[in-house]
């Protein structure tokens, strides 16, 4: 994986590497507005593809994003337990937030 990222990297910012030398060195071919342009979009692609390349690659960190999308289907069953885990078979009963918070196990 690092070696994937790591080349990425290399293609991306490569651009502007030669640009900058060939600014420095060369006084009669300077890098248009175009040229200029292109080797920014290519600076922010690096940045922009770097989560699908490791979303690609790692396994560990395709588990990890599905679980932070998943947090808030855990965490709405934790706050709103259902009659049945509760033991309470009346579902209209209006507990204040704060008596449930005091009865609920964490």
């Amino acid at each position: 994986m690092v070696v994937i990222v790591s080349c990425i990297f290399a293609i991306c910012w490569l651009a502007d590497g030669i640009i900058y030398v060939m600014s420095y060195y060369s006084t009669t071919n300077k890098p248009n507005d175009v040229t200029y342009a292109i080797a920014y979009a290519m600076i922010l692609f690096n940045s922009a593809v770097n989560p699908f390349v490791y979303a690609l690659v790692n396994e560990r960190f395709r588990e990890r994003i599905r679980a932070m999308m998943c947090c808030r289907c855990r965490a709405t069953d934790a706050v709103h337990p259902t009659s049945e885990s509760d033991g309470d078979q009346n579902t209209n009963s209006t507990t204040r937030p704060a008596d449930m918070a005091e009865t609920r196990e964490l």
